[in-house]
């Protein structure tokens, strides 16, 4: 049980590196485009995703690393660490949804359906949570040098990455749609880069939902290993989102140059649709756009 309680503090020390790097590599981009962007929902959204990771991942390591003198602390620590993935986690989801709504340009039938599983969501997400880990135990463990523990007879997690992986495949069909009607009338890179990123993040997460769906089904030489992909998962939904983020602060600032219209705040298709065949143009278009690599 140690070596693979070590193994599991070394992935999470790995997350924890991973996202002070990339933090780093970014931060020029948040500085530009972020800092000096005009009030929108977008910045909340965008800061909370952006840094309550440092916090979540580094308590949830910390909780790895340390030794406890009793349970009581243990699962305190644990609790925190576990219900600011969740609140980040949400937030994040909450991003997609509005941005997946402004590529269609918000119609009140998709809002609704959407803004439904969305809501649908959040609330399976808080409270199977609360039942996987409200009977857990948290024990000291002598036997890993006064390490803490958990154990928990339940795997309602699977549910919830389920719930995920059905939201994420339904986003991932409406954005394809509306890139395919777009990305016929658009030769804008940052059009292209949108969707490109937002595409890539939907798959991505979908993908991670269902290996930490499948992986606590499976044979096991440990129960450690079951949420080995865990924190993974919440590290690419930050980081992936980031990147999607940052392309539409990037052309807010450019579009604001050329006076181009807003709408709903966020992100937006800043397009006009022309004459009765409805094609769609976009009102700042280049070619030698630049945005951080998805």
């Amino acid at each position: 049980m140690l070596q693979e309680f070590f193994a599991f503090n070394g992935i999470a020390i790995s997350c924890v590196t991973i996202l002070i790097h990339d933090y780093f590599c970014t931060l020029p981009y948040e500085v530009e485009y972020v800092w000096k962007s005009p009030w929108s929902i977008g910045l909340p959204l965008f800061f909370v995703n952006r840094y309550l990771p440092f916090f979540d991942q580094t308590i949830l390591t910390h909780f790895g690393m340390i030794t406890f003198k009793s349970d009581a602390l243990c699962e305190r620590l644990f609790k925190a660490g576990l219900w600011m993935m969740v609140i980040g986690a949400n937030f994040r989801s909450h991003i997609i949804f509005l941005q997946t709504c402004a590529i269609w340009g918000s119609p009140r039938l998709l809002v609704i359906f959407l803004g439904t599983l969305q809501a649908a969501r959040v609330v399976v997400s808080v409270v199977l949570v609360h039942l996987q880990w409200s009977d857990a135990l948290y024990p000291v463990v002598p036997e890993l040098g006064g390490h803490c523990a958990v154990f928990t007879p339940y795997n309602y997690a699977r549910w919830g990455y389920l719930t995920g992986c059905i939201v994420e495949a339904i986003t991932i069909t409406f954005t394809l749609i509306k890139a395919f009607q777009h990305l016929r009338n658009s030769n804008s890179s940052w059009v292209s880069q949108l969707y490109r990123n937002g595409i890539v993040y939907c798959i991505i997460i979908f993908l991670f939902s269902l290996v930490n769906i499948i992986i606590p089904e499976v044979p096991l030489p440990s129960p450690i290993y079951a949420g080995l992909m865990t924190r993974p998962q919440r590290l690419m939904e930050s980081i992936l989102c980031n990147r999607l983020m940052f392309i539409i602060f990037q052309y807010r600032k450019r579009a604001s140059a050329y006076r181009v219209p807003r709408r709903l705040g966020l992100s937006r298709y800043y397009e006009s649709k022309s004459g009765a065949a409805g094609h769609h143009q976009c009102f700042y278009e280049r070619r030698d756009e630049h945005y951080p690599a998805g």
